[in-house]
């Protein structure tokens, strides 16, 4: 994809641009990072490094790996500070793995025997990692030095101070050649430079703004959905094909483009867009499913009723004059019951009173035994500045996964 693709997609519609981004994403594959402690690191450095005794290897390979014993001359090397561990980056290009270096003093067993203890010298030493992702394959590794201290104000949670400079690494995805690449917005003599600014400082951005104007309209139209969804209307008829009405305008006009632009701005990622969209078409299938059994039910009632003002319920369509039909008003709270699981976000225990299999605020990926994935709700939740965090996504998505297993062994 060339440089006119990425800026031609500010001039089209929502809709259009959205089919374009879709299949940019479809054709970005994901970019792996993957954390290992520097000691890890340090002790498979070691291993190589010995391998220069041996006869097998040739001059230049001996070379190359005396350039890696430099950072093994100082036993006493800073190892939180990125210019003395960023040689033990390394990249899986085919498979697009990025290994980066990390580093957490407090993993140490005289602390982890001793959660109270604080070190001496100013604070456990840190480097974190972060990756940020940008739309159209564009990747921020951003590497930041620091101490953790105890917080005066609050003794259970400890202080963070940075340490200098965060240190920035970009990587952007090369359409042509299938694989990542990194850049440095910096230099000059970097031939990646000119696509990359297009990328990042002209088209992401007008992007990134652009779904956020779509995201207010969609804020207000998930919230209506979702207090219809959530609100179980009473069994008259007219207040059922409503309640479905308004679903179906959310699932078919609304949920898609928002969706899509949650994407762009990072709010969910592009397999969570998937599971969603997966998730919509079901819901769109089941309640169409339904209108038409309705529909048959209330015809088929008119015909055997004289007076058609006694039809108005779902009741009225199970009298037993009916009984060798299925049972309508069960069809809908089944259905219904799906929906508001759908609709309910996760709160402080998401297995509390759930008659569902699947944990409050997820669906179950079918496909893959213990795989969970946040419904519509949970996506909004997890957002929300209001919210108080008492459980972790990644804590909830892993007992369900050992749940599963215990079961299938």
């Amino acid at each position: 994809m060339d440089r006119n693709m990425f800026t031609d997609l500010l001039s089209l519609n929502d809709e259009e641009l959205m089919k374009q981004l879709y299949q940019i994403y479809k054709e970005t594959p994901e970019f792996k990072e993957k954390f290992v402690d520097v000691d890890v690191l340090l002790e498979e450095e070691k291993e190589i490094v010995q391998k220069i005794d041996a006869s097998t290897l040739d001059e230049e390979e001996i070379k190359r790996l005396e350039k890696r014993k430099d950072i093994l001359k100082d036993e006493y090397v800073q190892l939180y500070d990125w210019k003395n561990v960023a040689k033990f980056c390394k990249q899986d290009l085919e498979k697009h793995i990025f290994t980066f270096p990390e580093y957490d003093e407090r993993k140490y067993v005289a602390f982890t025997k001793n959660e109270k203890r604080i070190v001496d010298g100013g604070g456990f030493d840190k480097l974190m990692i972060e990756i940020v992702r940008y739309p159209l394959g564009v990747i921020k590794m951003v590497a930041t030095s620091c101490k953790i201290i105890r917080n005066r104000n609050n003794v259970l949670h400890d202080s963070v101070e940075r340490i200098g400079k965060p240190h920035e690494e970009y990587y952007m995805f090369d359409y042509e050649n299938g694989i990542y690449v990194q850049v440095n917005p910096e230099s000059k003599k970097d031939d990646k430079k000119e696509v990359f600014d297009i990328r990042f400082n002209h088209v992401i951005p007008r992007l990134v703004q652009r779904s956020k104007v779509i995201l207010r309209d969609y804020y207000l139209q998930f919230d209506e959905a979702s207090l219809v969804a959530t609100s179980r209307p009473d069994n008259k008829i007219e207040s059922v094909v409503h309640y479905y009405k308004r679903l179906l305008q959310f699932f078919n006009e609304e949920a898609e483009l928002g969706w899509m632009a949650k994407l762009i701005a990072s709010g969910i990622i592009f397999e969570e867009y998937e599971k969603l969209i997966e998730r919509k078409r079901y819901f769109t299938e089941e309640i169409i499913e339904f209108g038409n059994l309705l529909g048959e039910r209330i015809e088929k009632a008119k015909k055997m009723s004289p007076d058609t003002s006694e039809i108005s319920t779902l009741q009225d369509l199970d009298l037993p004059l009916y009984l060798n039909d299925s049972n309508i008003e069960d069809a809908h709270k089944e259905l219904m019951d799906k929906i508001i699981h759908a609709f309910t976000p996760g709160l402080e225990n998401p297995f509390k009173n759930e008659k569902s299999k699947a944990p409050r605020g997820f669906f179950i990926d079918d496909s893959k035994p213990g795989t969970l994935y946040p419904n519509f709700a949970e996506i909004e939740r997890r957002k929300d500045k209001y919210s108080e965090e008492k459980y972790s996504e990644l804590d909830i998505v892993d007992k369900h996964r050992r749940f599963v297993e215990s079961k299938m062994h």
